[in-house]
């Protein structure tokens, strides 16, 4: 990509090969860490009211290049009447619960479409992702949910992949007490469901006030950031400048995190990174708490991979974003904790 001679197309598909393949390490390693947790009973389970058509349309709008990239056609199925209704449960493992499935059916599907969505039953809800793929055979469907399992799909259809997706997918269903099936026929298509159960009605959450212009609202908010390494800092303060017009404090440590924020008291959010030298960001959010409780905390985390999501919390963090940061995902948390309208 350095070379002075490649033309704007090559570089381009340089550029997209690096990303596809960054993104295929990035999710074989965590597959591998997210299949030890559940083996081991250690994955965290942190469950609250949140609203599932909000991350169902984070993941369709992430999946929507790559399925026009294969030629497929991808749909949100939400009756407008079921589009705010809250939940109780986990919403992080809710995500990759869904993310796999979908990554499942895009994988196996040449051509056609894929719906995701869900439906309101009694007791619980529903959710699906339904495919025009080549199916799954009876004699499989029992299997695939096995780890390193893949469906034989002959000599010249060679899958990318772990084989880890739906046994993943499955292992965290029972988790948070859901269930998941699937219904499908070769050379027709399958749909894989989840279902969640509720103790009570569905909730439904919505203010009819249209939410106001993110970034007028964030505009010169102090944001200081805790990151000791210097890539990663140089990320994130080109992202926060360059989306929401805050202001960035940096602090390179944790102890200059603490007497940053006793130096500026206006200070509207901090993203923490947890592993830092002199005093490590979960010390700095306890002190900083003891400051002041109501300053929200982001901590930046690699816990999907160490299981420390529980200590983050317990410190007194308000949210976390594991490494490595998408944009979309923090700007939409940082969305819940300065607060608009």
């Amino acid at each position: 990509m350095s070379q002075p001679d490649l033309s704007e197309d090559d570089k381009r598909d340089s550029m997209l090969m690096l990303h596809e393949s960054s993104d295929r390490l990035l999710n074989t390693i965590t597959n591998y860490m997210d299949i030890s947790l559940i083996t081991s009973g250690s994955l965290s389970v942190h469950k609250k009211d949140f609203i599932p058509g909000t991350i169902l349309r984070r993941i369709y709008e992430n999946s929507k290049s790559i399925c026009s990239n294969k030629h497929l056609e991808l749909s949100l199925e939400i009756q407008e009447q079921k589009e705010n209704i809250s939940v109780n449960s986990d919403p992080e493992i809710f995500h990759k619960i869904i993310s796999h499935l979908l990554n499942n059916a895009i994988k196996f599907t040449e051509k056609g479409r894929i719906s995701i969505g869900y439906n309101i039953l009694k007791g619980e809800v529903e959710f699906y992702v339904k495919d025009t793929g080549i199916g799954i055979g009876k004699e499989s469907i029992e299997h695939i949910f096995k780890r390193f399992i893949k469906e034989d799909r002959g000599p010249s259809k060679v899958t990318e992949g772990s084989g880890l997706g739906l046994s993943i997918a499955l292992g965290m269903s029972e988790v948070i007490d859901g269930k998941i099936r699937v219904e499908s026929e070769v050379g027709v298509g399958s749909c894989f469901f989840l279902t969640i159960p509720v103790k009570e009605d569905v909730k439904t959450s919505s203010s009819g006030i249209p939410e106001p212009d993110f970034r007028k609202v964030i505009t010169g908010s102090l944001i200081l950031v805790a990151e000791d390494d210097e890539t990663n800092y140089y990320y994130l303060n080109a992202l926060l400048t360059r989306e929401t017009g805050a202001i960035v404090l940096h602090a390179s440590n944790g102890r200059e995190a603490i007497e940053l924020f006793k130096a500026n008291p206006g200070i509207n959010l901090i993203l923490m990174d947890i592993k830092m030298p002199e005093i490590d960001g979960l010390e700095a959010t306890r002190q900083i708490k003891l400051l002041n409780k109501e300053v929200p905390v982001i901590a930046i985390t690699a816990y999907a991979m160490s299981g420390d999501e529980d200590k983050v919390i317990a410190a007194g963090c308000d949210g976390y974003l594991s490494k490595p940061i998408n944009k979309r995902s923090l700007l939409e948390k940082i969305k819940e904790f300065i607060r608009i309208g």
